[in-house]
Parts: structure tokens; C-alpha cells; sequence
């Protein structure tokens, strides 16, 4: 049966016709293609009666009522520094905070945030409309554009301030320039308009080819190397999921006010799976220390909230499943009341020299496995002949 879907994006109606069992990636790509064909489903997120939709299942499972229309926001698809415009940053969810910090433009203690997980939303929206073309003349900003803004590298270099454009400004631009879209603008070296391929972790600094001359002797990784599993990742919040769902059969049984623990370990959940998302989205062949730290982060607060999840679920003392609940949304509520207050040295943070020697250990693993390969082979009377570069 054919469905008449109406989407609103910045308090405009667009009417996308769709059949009830077609797949939602198809209908939503009918979407994007009208608002900039340049883009892609994943650069917007859409929401029905104020949940996020899923875009891998059909039109009928998202949309109950076709009266209802399904709102379609702008991603941001970075790590946001709440304190800026639209800069990056680290992000660390352990000890149930939100904490921000690490923006590569401040390193004061006005752009280091803690807060509670119930802010992550807040905390990552971008006023796009500041975001506005530099061409002098031109009115157009990223709010009221749907087309790619740009990056000119080389503008940016000698005047010390981003310059935006336009596309239609872009190519009005001087052809010797190297431009970037908007949204790779913390993937490339200021200095020498290169991408980074490294970071110096000695100074938690990205690097490019010509940087890496620079920082002699320091700790220097690959992004390659830097790279958590996220597979692994993947696995890890599947259980926290899966604990969760768990965690309602212990609260059911509690008196007390006690669902907004459960509220805190969802937001752990969901925050985590959209740094996932904005990871697998955008930095697959892009990436910088801020985004390869803070998705290595959650390795660590995944393992907390894994623990902590595990202590109220197989615990069977009643009184002591209470207790580690009540102190959880306690926590929370003394935050929120200003009765405690908290700051980025509260966070448990991983020094980059026990990052660097694991790096170093998988170098090693990854040279013997190298050799032993070689080795048996040889053993075995079969050539080894290396792969052409």
C-alpha cells in the first residue's frame, strides 16, 4: 500500500511518497536526495514522536500513524567541544559523567565540561546559521544552505581564522587553493593542508607527513595503531544493552524511585553507540587524536558500567543490590542539586605513555607473527615471495 510520508525539516513540509513495506533507508533516501544530492542518509538524523527512527528496518514498523510526520535534524558528526563554536574534542563517559576536554584550541579550564549524561545531547548541538559563507556579499550560511560548505585551507593558513564557502562561492574561488567539505575540516594540518596519518601522543598532537619532522624522538603512533576494536566495542555495548534489559527484572522487584538508574545507564548506552555511529560514519578513512581517544575511552567506561551493571544483576543480597542502585542515582541527583561538583581531574584517565607501550607490544606481536609465517613456510618448502607495494 502506497504512503503519503510527510517529513519537516526546518519548518518545511516535504511529502515523500513510499510503499508500507519499503525498506526506510530506500524512502529516506528519496528524502536526501531533494534537500542536497551531494549527501547521504547518514548526515541527518529523523525522529518519530521524539525517538530516533531506524533507518534498517521497513516504512510500516517507523511510521504507526501517516497522519504523523517524521522531523529530520542536521548531524553533527564530530565529538563536539561544548564551549565552542564547532571545534572538537575528547569525550569520556566514566564515573556516570559526561566529561568534555582536550579541544586542540584552548587548553584553559574553560573548555573542560563535566556533566551528567542526561546533557549529551545539549552539549553536542551546533548553531549552524553562525556557520555562514565569507565571500563578501553572500548571505548564505549552513542553516539556510542545504548544499557542502568548504574549507579554504589556504585562506585559513594566512589569515589565522577559519574562511568558510559556499559551494556556489567555491568555484568562484581562486582555483589554486586547496579547499576541504566543512565537515573534514579537524582531519587536515593547519600548517601544511595535509591529513594527518599520525599522532605525536608526547604532545597529543596530529600529525601529517611533514609534522612528523618536528617531533624527533617523541612517542609517535599511526592511526592505524591507534585504533580501538570496535568490533569489540560493539560487543561490549551489546552486553551493556543486554544488561540493561536485564536490570529492569532487578529494579521491578525495589521500592523506591528508582527507574532514573536505569535512565543513567541508557544514556550511557545511547551516547556511547552515537560516538560509535559517528566514527563508523565519518572517520573510516579521516581520523585525528581527539576522535581515536575518545573512542578509545570507552573502552575503559564500558568495562566500569559492564561491572557495575554485573554487581546489581548477580548479587544476591537484595539490601546490597539497593545499595549500589540508590548510590548510582544518588550520585546523579547530588550533581544535579550542586551538592557535589566535579571537574576533569575526577575523571579516570588513561596516560598516553601506557597507550604507546601497548602499541609498541602489538608492533612486537605483529613482527613475530611476521617472522613465524616466514618461518613456517620455509619449513615447510614453500617460497615466501612478498606482496609488490
Amino acid at each position: 500500500m502506497e504512503i503519503k510520508v510527510n517529513f519537516i525539516y526546518k519548518d518545511k513540509i516535504i511529502q515523500i511518497l513510499g510503499k508500507s513495506d519499503e525498506e526506510m533507508s530506500s524512502v529516506l533516501g528519496k528524502l536526501v536526495s531533494k534537500l542536497n544530492p551531494e549527501a547521504n542518509i547518514n548526515d541527518y538524523a529523523y525522529y518519530y514522536k521524539n525517538e530516533e527512527i531506524s533507518v534498517e528496518s521497513t516504512l510500516a514498523k517507523n511510521l504507526k500513524d501517516s497522519s504523523e510526520a517524521i522531523y529530520v535534524k542536521r548531524k553533527v558528526k564530530f565529538c563536539k567541544c561544548p564551549e565552542c563554536k564547532c571545534n572538537d574534542c575528547i569525550v569520556n563517559l566514566s564515573n556516570y559523567l559526561c566529561s568534555f576536554y582536550g579541544c586542540k584550541y584552548y587548553k584553559d579550564k574553560a573548555h573542560e565540561v563535566v556533566t551528567v549524561y542526561d546533557n549529551y545531547k545539549a552539549k553536542q548541538t551546533i548553531n549552524f546559521s553562525e556557520i555562514m559563507c565569507q565571500a563578501p556579499g553572500c548571505h548564505k550560511n549552513l542553516e539556510n544552505d542545504e548544499n557542502d560548505f568548504y574549507k579554504c585551507l589556504d585562506c585559513s593558513k594566512r589569515e589565522k581564522i577559519s574562511k568558510y564557502y559556499c559551494f556556489n562561492c567555491k568555484k568562484k574561488h581562486k582555483n589554486s587553493h586547496t579547499f576541504i567539505k566543512y565537515d573534514e575540516k579537524h582531519y587536515y594540518c593547519d600548517n601544511h593542508l595535509q591529513p594527518y596519518e599520525k599522532t605525536c601522543l608526547t604532545c597529543e598532537k596530529d600529525l601529517c607527513k611533514i609534522c612528523e619532522e618536528e617531533h624527533f624522538d617523541h612517542k609517535i603512533a599511526t592511526h592505524s595503531e591507534m585504533t580501538t576494536d570496535i568490533e569489540s566495542l560493539k560487543a561490549s555495548l551489546n552486553k551493556i544493552k543486554d544488561h540493561i534489559e536485564t536490570l529492569d527484572e532487578v529494579i521491578d522487584n525495589i521500592k523506591y524511585h528508582l527507574d532514573e538508574t536505569k535512565r543513567i545507564y541508557e544514556r550511557y548506552y545511547n551516547i556511547s553507540l552515537d560516538i560509535l555511529k559517528k566514527y563508523e560514519t565519518f572517520n573510516q578513512k579521516l581520523k585525528n587524536y581527539r576522535i581515536l581517544r575518545t573512542i578509545r575511552n570507552l573502552n575503559f567506561s564500558n568495562k566500569q558500567i559492564i561491572c557495575d551493571l554485573e554487581k546489581i544483576i548477580n548479587n544476591d543480597n537484595l539490601q546490597t543490590k539497593c545499595s549500589i542502585i540508590i548510590d548510582a542515582y544518588q550520585k546523579k541527583e547530588d550533581f544535579y542539586k550542586g551538592v557535589k561538583s566535579a571537574s576533569i581531574k575526577d575523571i579516570e584517565k588513561e596516560s598516553n605513555d601506557n597507550w604507546y607501550e601497548e602499541i609498541l607490544k602489538n608492533r612486537k606481536i605483529k613482527i613475530k607473527k611476521s617472522k613465524d609465517d616466514k618461518d613456517f613456510l620455509k619449513m615447510k618448502g614453500i617460497q615466501f615471495i612478498p606482496k609488490k607495494k
